[in-house]
């Protein structure tokens, strides 16, 4: 949702959210654990937006292309690394 729902009024912006949950077993979403709402980039909505246009709405075959495998999957599953892992090591 926009950040600030009065601001989005006053300006006239329209204000919508992607229909995620909505296609989430078509997604593969509906298993227990995971999340029917994954937080996607900036650079992500902008492809679901362009693709859900291109294919004339088609939302399971536009956000398809956006939500990574990783967030299809139950959190028990997956592998937490501590922040900056992959820089131990390194040397300057």
């Amino acid at each position: 949702m926009c950040g600030s729902l009065t601001l989005q009024a006053e300006q006239g912006l329209r204000c919508a959210r992607l229909p995620i949950a909505e296609h989430a077993a078509a997604l593969g979403m509906d298993a227990p654990g995971v999340r029917s709402s994954p937080v996607l980039n900036v650079s992500d909505v902008a492809i679901a937006l362009i693709e859900a246009h291109r294919t004339q709405g088609d939302w399971v075959a536009a956000l398809d292309r956006v939500i990574p495998a990783r967030k299809r999957r139950p959190q028990q599953d997956r592998v937490k690394r501590p922040r900056g892992a992959e820089m131990a090591g390194k040397g300057p």
